[in-house]
């Protein structure tokens, strides 16, 4: 049976689009939830739970988690990786990219529906207004949109390891510090009435 790994980076607990993940995943077959970073209410999402804790990956950029999470994933067995299609409000849902990047996977966003037939995946997405089914190889990493919220039910104990323990040497992680991004301070304006069309073309030009 086909090993089904939910990665999840919220620390928090799972976001909406995770649960989204989690849930496609229970049909699948059994879920291991792994975190990277210390996530005390994985268990009650999965079947086993682990959370990768390591000072390397304190801090660490969407590109280095998403090689530590590929490396996860291959040690724990999984080719099938589901991910939310963003953490929370501001992820950019970078993460699951840089799994299927290191996994050598097939990356699907935003999918609808998943089955697993053999080692076939078909998977549902909507594109131009109509649902449509692919057929996948594995391995492969897809996400999940948001869901409404569902109720955990799972009740397993979270296993810490560290990124020796999965196979990877956290001196050959290369950061990235530049994928963080920088909170710049905007400037506020102040609105102005504008009378006329020739104006308005007059202070667009202006602002260009």
């Amino acid at each position: 049976m086909q090993v089904v790994i939910v990665v999840c980076v919220e620390p928090t607990g799972p976001s909406a689009s995770t649960q989204a993940a989690l849930a496609a995943a229970a049909a699948l077959g059994p879920v291991t939830a792994v975190s990277a970073g210390p996530n005390p209410s994985l268990g009650r999402w999965a079947v086993r739970a682990v959370q990768l804790i390591d000072t390397a990956i304190e801090g660490a950029d969407p590109l280095t988690l998403g090689a530590v999470l590929a490396q996860a994933a291959s040690h724990l067995g999984g080719k099938l990786v589901l991910a939310g299609s963003a953490s929370g409000h501001e992820g950019r849902g970078l993460v699951p990219a840089a799994i299927a990047h290191h996994m050598k996977a097939v990356y699907l966003a935003r999918v609808e529906e998943v089955a697993l037939v053999d080692e076939t995946l078909v998977a549902t997405v909507r594109a131009g207004g109509r649902r449509r089914r692919m057929q996948l190889p594995l391995p492969a990493v897809l996400t999940f949109a948001p869901l409404p919220s569902t109720t955990p039910q799972q009740s397993a104990t979270v296993e810490t390891l560290s990124l020796a323990q999965i196979g990877l040497d956290p001196a050959t992680l290369v950061r990235r510090s530049d994928a963080l991004g920088a909170l710049v301070e905007g400037r506020a304006r102040r609105p102005v009435a504008v009378k006329s069309v020739p104006e308005i073309v007059k202070r667009w030009t202006q602002a260009e």
